[in-house]
């Protein structure tokens, strides 16, 4: 599953979230969480449901299509 940057991004802007926000809202270490945000690495789908919980966003949204 591939997130879909923009949209993570903006979902992190409306929640007013920055990587480091992000990374202590999922208990997903900020090491971990960066290759994630940059697109180097997909997300498990469990580590997906956490960044979308964080998020208040269906998983669906934060993948691309």
């Amino acid at each position: 599953m591939k997130l879909n940057l923009t949209k993570v991004k903006l979902a992190m802007a409306t929640k007013c979230l920055s990587s480091r926000g992000l990374a202590e809202k999922t208990k997903i270490p900020y090491p971990t969480l960066v290759p994630y945000l940059r697109g180097a690495r997909e997300p498990k789908p469990e580590t997906l449901g956490k960044i979308a919980k964080a998020l208040e966003v269906d998983p669906a949204k934060l993948i691309e299509d």
